[in-house]
C-alpha cells in the first residue's frame, strides 16, 4: 500500500472511527466479530486447529466456544488499536491500572534499570503507552518498523504521545 492510500485509509476511515466513544467501538467490535467469524471465517480453521492442539482434552463443543471467545477478543483488540490513534491520556488511564508500581519506584531510587516484558495477550499497546505515568523510569519500547512509511510514522506518533521512547 502506498503512502497515499495509507493516508487516505487513515484520515478517511481509521481516524474518524477512533474518535467514537469506546462503548460504541465495542458495539462495532461485535459487528466485526460477525463478519470475521460468521461470514468470512477469517483463518477459522487455523484458529480451531491451534486451539485443538493447545487444549487436546476439550470437546469439539468447547473448542467452538473458545474459538468464538477468541474472535470476540480479537475484534475488541482491533477496535482498541484503532482507538489508540485518538485516545486521551485520561481515558487511557481509566482502562490501564498497573499494580505493584512501588516495586518499580524502589528500583528507580536504587538507580537500577527494569525490563518489563509483556505478551501479545489483551491490548499490549495500552499498557506500553500508559506506563510512563506510573514510573519514574524512562520507558523504552522496542518495535518493528512497518514497510508503509506513513503508517509507521502514525504508529510511532501514537505510541510515543505520552512519553514512551521507541527503538526499532
Amino acid at each position: 500500500m502506498s503512502d497515499f492510500f495509507g493516508a487516505l485509509l487513515y484520515y478517511c476511515l481509521l481516524k474518524p472511527i477512533s474518535l467514537l466513544p469506546l462503548p460504541i467501538l465495542y458495539i462495532k467490535s461485535r459487528g466485526y466479530y460477525f463478519w470475521l467469524y460468521k461470514v468470512f471465517g477469517y483463518r477459522k480453521e487455523v484458529v480451531m486447529k491451534n486451539i485443538r492442539n493447545s487444549f487436546p482434552e476439550k470437546s469439539e463443543k468447547e473448542i467452538k466456544q473458545v474459538t468464538r471467545q477468541f474472535y470476540k477478543h480479537f475484534c475488541d483488540i482491533i477496535v482498541e488499536g484503532i482507538k489508540s490513534f485518538s485516545i486521551s491520556e485520561r481515558t487511557l488511564q481509566k482502562h490501564v491500572e498497573p499494580v505493584n508500581t512501588e516495586l518499580l519506584e524502589k528500583y528507580f531510587h536504587q538507580n537500577r534499570s527494569v525490563i518489563l516484558c509483556t505478551g501479545h495477550y489483551a491490548n499490549w499497546e495500552w499498557p506500553a503507552i500508559a506506563f510512563i505515568r506510573h514510573s519514574s523510569h524512562k520507558a523504552l519500547g522496542i518495535y518493528l518498523p512497518l514497510k508503509n512509511k506513513f503508517f509507521d510514522r502514525k504508529l510511532q506518533e501514537t505510541r510515543s504521545k505520552f512519553g514512551l521512547t521507541l527503538m526499532s
